[in-house]
């Protein structure tokens, strides 16, 4: 890996690495959500600090270029990321989709009962 990418690396990883804390200090950003970010931003500076590791794996995987491989590692890393959080959208629209029926139906339900206490004083002022 050149010197400049290395620089590049480390600075995008750290800037992001202290803009997730200052996110998480604001209280912009759960802990638990976040954890996933501090430890990808953790494994770029290890791969800008030693690119010892990256040429040993991009040799070991018949991989061209340590760069080629950083690009590999980080597409696939956000890929599984992108994922996890399309499944857990999926099951809060499923959920939101479920409380908002069943308020429906409770509200439906409270209205009827409403209409009958109408129609009950209605026939009871008629006699």
């Amino acid at each position: 890996m050149s010197l400049t990418f290395r620089i590049i690396l480390l600075v995008v990883a750290l800037v992001s690495f202290l803009y997730l804390i200052r996110k998480i200090n604001k209280a912009n950003l759960a802990i638990e959500h976040s954890l996933f970010w501090v430890l990808f931003s953790i494994v770029l500076v290890i791969l800008a600090a030693f690119p010892q590791i990256a040429i040993a794996l991009a040799d070991a995987l018949g991989i061209m270029s340590p760069v080629n491989l950083v690009f590999l590692v980080i597409i696939f890393i956000l890929l599984f990321e992108l994922f996890q959080m399309t499944l857990k959208i999926s099951r809060l629209e499923n959920r939101l989709k479920n409380l908002v029926q069943s308020v429906a139906l409770r509200e439906d339900g409270e209205n009827t009962c409403q209409k009958e206490e109408i129609t009950k004083e209605e026939k009871i002022k008629e006699q």
